[in-house]
């Protein structure tokens, strides 16, 4: 069987391929290795990026573990297929310029975790809710009482402020209002 593939170049067709059957793939050739599809985290897709014999320049690519979006971008220059991010951590700006980007080229998975890494509002959280049917995690919030208030209202599965830190931006919140707030997350408020 070596001999066959000894000088060969090989693509793996299997969907979502793992590093290890990549691995042992380009253990048959000296020839180059091109996976259709890989499926891993962002430390395996690394090395096998850097390993010799083996191409992921065309490579549809689902990210297994999360990611912050210079980790996204680096993985998305390793190949001009697809990016799926199963899990994210970004700001609410970068975010927004993931999901204004083409499907073909990066996106979330369609249940993919999402965690916002800075202060977003109830604007904010909305539109992060429509990028995912998985859980958005708001690590800060600043908003108004109301607002913050309708955040808490969302669905927790959906959208969860339970821990965030919180910033209330009406002028004179009462005592009574940031002790509401309070309730909704186990951050400072």
């Amino acid at each position: 069987f070596r001999r066959v593939l000894f000088r060969s170049t090989v693509s793996i067709t299997d969907t979502g391929a793992s590093k290890a059957q990549v691995d042992t793939v380009n253990g048959f050739t000296t020839g180059t290795v091109t996976p259709t599809s890989v499926s891993e985290d962002k430390a395996d897709l690394a090395t096998l990026n850097g390993t010799t014999g083996i191409s992921l320049a065309t490579t549809n690519i689902t990210v297994t573990d999360q990611v912050d979006k210079s980790e996204a971008d680096t993985i998305n220059a390793y190949t001009t297929g697809q990016v799926v991010l199963n899990s994210a951590s970004m700001t609410v700006s970068e975010l927004a310029t993931v999901e204004a980007l083409n499907d073909t080229e990066m996106k979330f998975a369609d249940n993919g975790a999402i965690s916002v890494s800075d202060a977003a509002t109830l604007a904010n959280a909305n539109t992060i809710n429509g990028y995912t049917t998985g859980q958005v995690t708001l690590t800060s919030v600043s908003d108004t009482v109301a607002n913050i208030t309708s955040i808490d209202a969302l669905t927790t599965t959906e959208v969860t402020m339970a821990g965030a830190t919180v910033s209330i931006t009406d002028t004179g919140a009462s005592k009574a209002q940031v002790d509401t707030v309070n309730g909704f997350t186990t951050g400072t408020v």
